[in-house]
């Protein structure tokens, strides 16, 4: 029997809708989820989106957005540079001693070593 796969991408923070994919994903029985990038970004849940990502995904691969909130965004428009300053500075770890937080930068600098 072959083996179902969810491909995901482009969740851009938006934390309400990824749980409603991933309901639909679950009730379809599909138990092997891709995240192909870009989970964090303009919507206003990052950290939300990160741990339905590390709870729920198999695969997570790093997308620009990722690569962005780790280095620079460098060639972006005004508008996706603050999301990128806006998730940031949500997600530092520079910014408090919080253990979660602290996962979350992590699993996120994880993805930013796979971005070509």
């Amino acid at each position: 029997m072959a083996e179902h796969i969810a491909i995901l991408s482009d969740i851009h923070g938006n934390a309400e809708a990824f749980a409603s994919v991933l309901d639909d994903i679950h009730a379809r029985g599909i138990d092997f989820v891709i995240n192909i990038g870009d989970a964090i970004g303009y919507g206003p849940e990052p950290e939300r989106c990160l741990d339905l990502v590390m709870e729920h995904c198999n695969i997570s691969l790093c997308g620009n957005h990722e690569y962005a909130v780790l280095n620079d965004a460098e060639g972006f428009n005004p508008v996706a540079k603050g999301a990128v300053d806006f998730v940031r500075g949500r997600l530092s770890a520079a910014d408090g001693d919080d253990e979660q937080k602290r996962r979350r930068w992590e699993f996120v600098k994880t993805l930013g070593s796979s971005y070509s």
